[in-house]
């Protein structure tokens, strides 16, 4: 068993860390990485549009607030990246 060092905002102490024993290692179970892969990258890249989509929210806003060019000109370049992601999806 190992020791290391705590920190909290008042004070540090020593803990004693845990080590798992060989019968927990026996106990581990395999998994289809492959599978997990996907659902990971899958997750990622609903975040990715998810933010896309709150973005093209922020800058119609923007564009709605300001009537500038610059955030007319932002808003165009961020749906045509939104436009491109969304026929990919729809062609698979």
């Amino acid at each position: 068993m190992g020791r290391f060092m705590t920190s909290s905002p008042r004070r540090h102490h020593l803990s004693a860390r845990v080590l798992p024993d060989e019968s927990d290692r026996l106990r581990g179970r395999v998994i289809d990485m492959a599978s997990y892969r996907s659902r990971l990258d899958m997750r990622d890249h609903d975040s990715i549009l998810n933010a896309l989509w709150n973005e093209l929210s922020r800058l119609a806003h923007d564009a709605w607030t300001w009537r500038d060019p610059d955030s007319l000109e932002a808003l165009e370049f961020h749906l045509a990246i939104l436009k491109a992601h969304v026929h990919a999806e729809w062609e698979r």
